[in-house]
């Protein structure tokens, strides 16, 4: 059971409805723009016009001393005095601002003007402006600024002044801060004044646009209540609802809709409840001729599922004959397919023979020619021992020549006595060495010798291995390609015969395959036939047990239709 929803609810009013969200949205709205007109917005504006102010009065300071030194440099600084001073700044001040006024001090703080005339040739005992002159002779001072202070009678007051650099004058500008102040705190009221009006209207523009979107919706939720309880006859109220172009006139015609499907379901219903009744009284007369064809099906069929299971015994008999046919048949296929397959084996290794037979003599020939080529070339190059040779000889000449230069220089070093004996040492080197020379070249002709006769040798055999390679060899390699030939026509003929052998058994297998298979299916079907023919029988039966059963739901389905003409009658239309 549904549980129902609760409404809080203080002093009458719903606390959870549009309309108080609405409400609390935008008091806190108000709230925050009051928190923003008071925390921000009116200190920031109070900052501003006091710096405005200050500015103002930066700005006057500036402008009387400039008004100060044109003075000075018109008369002479000896010659400005009260008196000179009085008319350019008699009555200057802010304007609004009565209490503002400028004053004008020499370099040891005495006052040259002031609106006091009494104060005129007095000193000054303003401690801010005392400690600007006295940082002037030293040079550390700024030349204007704004300062803070409260005089002798507790006044708070600004202030902003003006060094004239030359003189060490000052030039200074005050006001009193409440009047300063004024101002600003007049703002402040003002602004709190249009924040508590602001908000006053905001509350009424917000609660009377808050009546203006809930009311639609309580009309709505009226309805939608009073169709939970089955009554449509409040669709009415809607009539002015759903022309509004808004969410709620959306809603109130989707109400409406619901309504209409709601009375259109429960005349469905109404029509449904009469005709199902007649249904029932209908299938309750079907029943009983079911009844009474149910008996006699019933004993026609134990008569047909006998006749059946006598065939079914016949059928089951050829189909193990014909099961006994297939398997030697599958048999002899198996034998057929395994002989096709070393058939192709066979002609796959002649066909394998026979190309590895003209790959060798294809790379014999190519060996051969390959080494006659080396061979050819190698002794061309052999022919370079004779070259040696020829070298050899030329350096034998000029061995011999050098040892006759040896023997003629070692004469002549006779001759020249003790001069020539250093001359003597090296003819007695060089023809030393011609003699080396001259057996060195010996030694290479002997080896020169040898080689030429292992060339002559390697010649030879390399001659015979190619006599070799071109007449025994390639022969063989002949005789080998014509027999892989016999061999692999031999075997594409067997591999071919057993093709055929094997496609006919095939054949033969498809055909006691086929066979039996149709035995198969008919024993199948047979027993089947048996098997349904029962089947019905029992289903007679059963079909006349559940008669009963039918009657009892035509009888209940009766109850029902008058129950659904009860709930239509529930509903107020």
């Amino acid at each position: 059971m549904a549980k129902k929803n609760t409404v809080k609810k203080s002093g009458g009013v719903n606390l959870n409805s549009i309309l108080t969200k609405i409400l609390l949205i935008v008091i806190i709205g108000i709230l925050g723009f009051t928190a923003l007109n008071v925390g921000f917005i009116i200190p920031k504006a109070k900052n501003e016009i006091q710096k405005t102010i200050e500015n103002n009065m930066q700005d006057l300071a500036t402008l009387s001393a400039e008004v100060v030194q044109k003075e000075i440099d018109d008369v002479g600084e000896a010659n400005v005095d009260y008196q000179a001073l009085k008319p350019l700044l008699d009555g200057k001040g802010l304007n609004g601002i009565e209490s503002s006024y400028l004053y004008v001090v020499d370099s040891d703080g005495i006052f040259l003007y002031h609106k006091k005339e009494d104060k005129i040739g007095t000193e000054i005992f303003n401690e801010n402006v005392q400690d600007i002159l006295s940082k002037i002779p030293s040079g550390s001072y700024e030349a204007n600024g704004v300062f803070h202070y409260t005089d002798e009678n507790g006044v708070v007051k600004y202030g902003a002044y003006q060094v004239l650099d030359e003189e060490g004058w000052v030039a200074v500008v005050v006001a009193d801060e409440p009047e300063i102040m004024a101002e600003i705190n007049a703002i402040k009221t003002t602004g709190f004044l249009l924040s508590g009006i602001v908000a006053v209207v905001i509350l009424l523009i917000g609660y009377f646009s808050a009546i203006a979107i809930t009311k639609p919706i309580g009309t709505i939720t009226t309805v939608i209540n009073q169709t939970g309880k089955l009554d449509f006859s409040g669709s009415h109220l809607l009539d002015k609802v759903v022309e509004n172009k808004d969410e709620t006139g959306t809603m109130a015609r989707a109400v409406v809709n619901m309504e209409d499907n709601l009375r259109d379901l429960v005349g469905r219903i109404s029509d449904t409840s009469v005709e199902l009744e007649g249904h029932a009284s209908k299938l309750k007369d079907i029943t009983v001729q079911i009844d009474s064809a149910n008996a006699d099906n019933s004993a026609t069929s134990e008569e047909l599922a006998a006749s059946m299971q006598e065939t079914a015994a016949t059928t089951d008999l050829i189909a193990v004959n014909t099961n006994a046919i297939k398997e030697n048949a599958d048999e002899i296929a198996e034998e057929a397919r395994t002989g096709v397959d070393n058939a192709k084996e066979t002609s796959k290794r002649a066909t394998e023979v026979r190309q590895r037979t003209i790959d060798a003599r294809n790379k014999t020939e190519k060996i051969y020619y390959e080494i006659n080529d080396q061979g050819q070339d190698a002794l061309e190059k052999a022919k370079a021992v004779e070259k040696v040779n020829q070298l050899a000889s030329a350096i034998q000449d000029i061995a011999s020549q050098t040892n006759l230069l040896s023997l003629n220089a070692s004469i002549e070093a006779a001759r020249a006595g003790e001069a020539g004996r250093g001359f003597a040492v090296v003819a007695s080197e060089i023809g030393s060495l011609a003699n080396q020379s001259s057996d060195t070249v010996a030694d290479i002709m002997e080896i020169v010798d040898e080689v030429q006769a292992s060339v002559k040798a390697m010649s030879d055999c390399l001659q015979r291995t190619l006599d070799y390679l071109a007449t025994d060899v390639k022969s063989d390699y002949d005789t080998f390609l014509d027999l892989a030939d016999n061999y692999q026509t031999d075997a594409s003929g067997f591999s071919d015969a057993m093709s055929e052998i094997y496609g006919k058994i095939s054949a033969l297998q498809d055909s006691t395959r086929e066979i039996s298979d149709s035995v198969d299916q008919i024993s199948q079907t047979v027993g089947e036939a048996a098997n349904a023919v029962t089947t019905v029988a029992e289903k007679a039966t059963d079909v006349a047990n559940l008669s009963d059963g039918v009657v009892q739901v035509v009888n209940e389905t009766q109850e029902n239709s008058i129950e659904l003409k009860d709930i239509k009658d529930s509903f107020t239309m």
